[in-house]
């Protein structure tokens, strides 16, 4: 049975279910989860818990990903419904480790979005190109990403279960959430096994299905 709750319950409780999400990968990745297949993956979530472990997802991602002390957050596309929903999830989860000074909103298609988006958000309206800027950039719609739009530093969450293009793969570190992708998975990375950021590199981490998450959400 899922936790009901409402909506602003789940973002006051914020850092005990993003504490959840990043122990279930931990387990998953050094197999010390309860019973052989670590903890089990949810199926048929609502869109709102879905929504939540993709946020609780890039936040853990950052932790390791991110620079040592970011102090911009870029939040670009109002989300699948276009309510903000998503990226206001972003804001509260990256607030748990990184409490960045600004947050940068910005829609593709528009400033009506854009506004929607900051008022969610807590953030002001930015270009895209500016919210790509940040320190830290969750993309919660798809966004055609060219290199020469990120600078060295950024790290890059890709909320939507696209993957980067080749050109910018080439050039980016990329950690993924589940081990097979020929990368870093999160659960390494949060148990240490292998390294974060290193230098001034670009980062990106691509959520997948979001299952393992969304299962530790059901028990948190």
């Amino acid at each position: 049975m899922l936790p009901r709750r409402t909506w602003d319950e789940w973002m006051a409780s914020a850092e005990r279910w993003v504490g959840a999400i990043e122990r279930a990968y931990v387990d998953d990745a050094t197999g010390t989860g309860p019973g052989a297949g670590g903890l089990p993956f949810a199926m048929g979530v609502s869109e709102e818990l879905d929504l939540l472990a993709r946020a609780g997802l890039a936040a853990v991602a950052s932790r390791y990903l991110a620079i040592g002390t970011p102090r911009t957050l870029g939040i670009v596309g109002a989300g699948p419904r276009r309510d903000g929903r998503l990226g206001q999830a972003c804001v509260a989860t990256h607030r748990l480790w990184n409490p960045t000074r600004e947050v940068r909103c910005a829609d593709p298609r528009g400033d009506e979005l854009a506004a929607l988006l900051a008022g969610a958000c807590g953030g002001r309206v930015t270009t895209v190109a500016q919210a790509l800027a940040c320190d830290i950039v969750c993309l919660v719609d798809d966004v055609a990403l060219a290199p020469s739009a990120l600078r060295g530093g950024t790290h890059v969450n890709i909320l939507t279960g696209s993957r980067p293009g080749p050109e910018l793969a080439a050039i980016a570190v990329l950690a993924h959430e589940l081990a097979g992708h020929g990368a870093p998975s999160l659960g390494q990375l949060a148990a240490g096994l292998v390294d974060g950021r290193q230098r001034d590199e670009i980062t990106i981490f691509a959520v997948g299905p979001a299952q393992l998450a969304a299962g530790a959400l059901a028990k948190a």
